[in-house]
């Protein structure tokens, strides 16, 4: 996610963060801060993408790591019914290794395998997580001004809007986290590229 958009870190604050944060993911941010060079921060936490690309693919080549990209699963081979023994991707080569590990968003090596998994969230009853499940209000993580749902004009929710049945707080669903745009924007015009307006682009389905 480092590398696809998601720039700021939650990290608790950086007193926290220096307690915690250790190990490769701390030489991850080090590494990071060196990047900046004129950086008065210790460690700076938030990222852009480019850079954590960079950083990460020099780290693999350290440790001669070989990288296959765009190769997607299509065949898990499990051996004993426990353990992965082989995969096939879909150009038809095969992978043989003593450990996988499943890094991708939505674990298909993990589905694949035939580990259980579950969609939506649990209920605060579930593992007795009083935050678990649906939330209607938190002191924090709130937008800084009022957003609207409704069309200033036709009164009527915006389309990308869910308008069923909220449900009761606390309770688990079985919905997916809402899929959203990462975007690294600046204020800096040297270094700031224009927004083109797509071709389909329809104002009335955004907020």
């Amino acid at each position: 996610m480092c590398t696809n958009g998601l720039g700021h870190t939650d990290t608790g604050g950086d007193s926290r963060a220096n307690m915690y944060v250790g190990g490769l993911t701390r030489e991850f941010f080090e590494r990071n801060t060196k990047h900046y060079k004129n950086s008065t921060s210790p460690i700076i936490w938030d990222l852009e993408p480019h850079v954590a690309r960079q950083i990460f693919l020099t780290m693999l080549k350290e440790a001669n790591v070989t990288i296959y990209y765009n190769v997607a699963l299509k065949k898990v081979t499990l051996s004993n019914s426990t353990y992965i023994q082989q995969i096939e991707v879909e150009d038809g080569r095969t992978f043989t290794a003593t450990m996988f590990q499943d890094g991708t968003y939505e674990g298909d090596l993990l589905a694949g395998a035939g580990v259980s998994f579950t969609i939506g969230r649990e209920s605060n009853q579930t593992y007795g997580e009083p935050y678990a499940g649906r939330q209607y209000y938190s002191p924090k993580n709130q937008f800084y001004k009022r957003v609207d749902p409704y069309n200033t004009t036709t009164h009527k929710l915006s389309p990308l809007v869910y308008g069923g049945n909220p449900g009761k707080a606390g309770q688990g669903d079985k919905k997916v986290q809402s899929y959203n745009f990462r975007l690294c924007i600046t204020k800096n015009t040297h270094n700031m590229v224009p927004f083109p307006k797509p071709a389909k682009y329809d104002r009335t389905r955004f907020q």
